[in-house]
């Protein structure tokens, strides 16, 4: 009788020890000691019912894009190439006449063939450089910002300058608007030669050269004239003269083949989840005048105005330039444009640029004109808001200098804007570019002490993880099989490690059992800094952009540290676990 109740004993003795290792809770110290001696502290075993309809949801659940090409001469086969071949996640590509989609890529259609259509406060708030169906369709992403009209206006870039970043005047040529330079310049001071220009001034329309108050006067009824074309050309057009600057032309230009040039310089400003990003593509474009320079002659136009219409060769920045001039030292005027060039991604990024309603996100491209002096200082120009794609230089050679070109600028624009938006990739940390943050309005503004600068905490996809950081990502799991299992049981897409930025140390991670419950991992010392909570904000943030589930859930009761996290984030208490929807294109 005793060894029959010594054997049941021995029986539920057993059982028990099964239950406890099957459903270990990731909570308490680790025997294996994570790097440095830290304990780490695991929430949400995700024990109950899925409530999400399917499991592992994201494996058959692609990304759709869609693309509106215009005419902006850019090979989009390579952007379609780079999005299907992209490994663990699956695009899909919709017409852009489709309602919705992940994301939505637009491109320049020209003036005429949208104007005459689209009602004029749609032109107001987009332009007129992009389609009725770009324009209404709704996505996650999309390549538009509205707010931008401060630094892209010729006649305001100056006062925007001065208001939030005066240590960036330095770097703009002497300008006065015309009501500016007709008071106080013109009876007092000579600063000819002087540049005229107005806004949508493109191929050397609407810009005009003068060196004395006749040659202004001159000018300034070509400018009138160019005004009333325009306005019969375009209907709706808002354009005065009030939309014209001066400048004092600069007489010292360095040049290539003895043409002057202005630089093409391509700048990437974000709007996402309340944090501004600004990058600038560090593949330049020289775009030159037709005729060699000379200091004189100043009404001859194919001397003075460069461009893209002028360029009849193709050259490569910095090796093509005349660096031999007087007083030009290369490696001053570098360093000096690169100090330029982080200047002006600060001020962007300080802009209060925002995303049109119909998508959630958004981000720019703006070609910024730059000019530069033979005694190595930089003259910032303009920054257009159509920057321009299209064939410039000899018509020969340029579909392969084209495509080489595609194959860097796409990914320019997937790996800093798109791929991290979506979790696909980590947001790159660009200490050695040209390259600016700042703290917008926003769903993740209030953690972006945590998400932004040299200290940041990323989140890091497995995809993107280096082998040394799945590594270490092992070391801090609660048992020697735990990530392990994470990385067999899970769909990749799943799981994040999260990073430290100023030590490059895994300090944690964080997955989705079933693609619905969330599980995280962070090392002790790093849990009372809100890093957990930032990291779980984040998340979110890239599921309501995929819009993959309908809710997301945290599992009450495992521990304090991650109730907390959920009432933070505003999660829903429903039947023991926090539900949260997230389900941006139907809500």
């Amino acid at each position: 009788m005793v060894s029959i109740v010594l054997f049941i004993l021995f029986i539920i003795l057993i059982l028990i020890l099964c239950f406890i290792i099957c459903n270990v809770q990731t909570i308490g110290g680790n025997k294996d000691k994570p790097i440095g001696g830290n304990k780490a502290i695991g929430v949400n075993n995700a024990i109950g019912v899925n409530k999400a309809i399917g499991v592992n949801k994201y494996k058959n659940s692609p990304l759709y894009f869609s693309i509106s090409e215009g005419i902006s001469g850019l090979d989009f086969s390579i952007l379609r190439k780079l999005l299907t071949n992209h490994k663990g996640i699956k695009f899909v590509e919709k017409p852009i006449t489709e309602k919705t989609a992940h994301i939505s890529f637009g491109f320049s259609n020209g003036i005429n063939r949208i104007i005459h259509n689209t009602p004029i406060e749609i032109i107001k708030q987009y332009g007129k450089h992009f389609s009725e169906d770009f324009i209404r369709q709704h996505t996650s992403i999309k390549n538009i910002l509205s707010g931008h009209t401060c630094f892209v206006h010729k006649t305001k870039l100056y006062s925007t300058i001065q208001k939030l970043m005066p240590s960036c005047l330095k770097y703009l040529p002497e300008t006065y608007t015309i009501k500016q330079f007709e008071e106080n310049i013109l009876p007092n001071h000579n600063i000819f030669p002087i540049i005229i220009k107005i806004e949508h001034s493109n191929q050397q329309m609407g810009i005009y050269m003068a060196n004395s108050k006749n040659e202004y006067i001159i000018a300034k009824k070509q400018l009138y004239e160019y005004i009333e074309s325009k306005k019969k050309l375009i209907k709706n057009i808002q354009l005065s003269v009030n939309d014209t600057i001066i400048c004092r032309y600069v007489i010292n230009p360095i040049t290539v083949d003895g043409k002057k040039f202005h630089l093409r310089i391509y700048f990437m400003l974000s709007s996402i989840s309340g944090i501004n990003r600004c990058i600038v593509h560090t593949e330049y474009k020289i775009l030159t005048a037709k005729e060699k320079y000379i200091a004189g002659d100043w009404l001859n136009k194919d001397i003075h105005i460069s461009g893209g219409h002028n360029t009849e060769k193709r050259y490569t920045f910095p090796d093509d330039v005349d660096w031999g001039l007087d007083g030009c030292n290369k490696d001053t005027t570098i360093k000096n444009l690169n100090s330029c060039l982080k200047s002006f991604c600060l001020l962007l990024s300080m802009v209060n640029v925002k995303n049109y309603p119909e998508s959630y996100a958004g981000y720019y491209i703006y070609g910024a004109d730059i000019l530069l002096k033979t005694d190595n200082s930089i003259c910032f120009i303009e920054i257009n808001k159509i920057p321009g794609t299209s064939i410039f230089g000899e018509n020969e050679g340029w579909k392969e200098y084209n495509t080489k070109y595609c194959n860097h600028f796409f990914p320019f624009i997937l790996n800093n804007t798109i791929f991290p938006f979506l979790g696909i990739c980590r947001w790159p940390i660009n200490t050695n570019l040209n390259y600016a943050e700042h703290i917008g309005h926003g769903a993740l503004s209030q953690f972006g002490n945590i998400l932004i600068g040299m200290n940041r905490c990323t989140l890091i996809p497995y995809y993107d993880a280096k082998d040394y950081e799945i590594e270490s990502a092992k070391k801090i799991s609660f048992n020697k099989l735990s990530f392990n299992n994470l990385i067999h049981l899970c769909d990749h897409s799943h799981i994040y490690l999260i990073g430290r930025a100023q030590n490059d140390l895994i300090i944690g991670y964080i997955v989705l059992e079933n693609g619905t419950h969330i599980k995280i991992v962070i090392m002790e010392e790093y849990q009372n800094r809100k890093i957990g909570t930032a990291m779980i904000a984040q998340l979110l943030e890239i599921y309501l952009a995929r819009q993959y589930n309908h809710y997301l859930y945290i599992k009450k009761g495992i521990n304090k540290y991650l109730d907390s996290i959920a009432k933070k984030l505003h999660f829903t208490l429903n039947n023991n676990e926090y539900e949260k929807k997230v389900n941006l294109l139907h809500k």
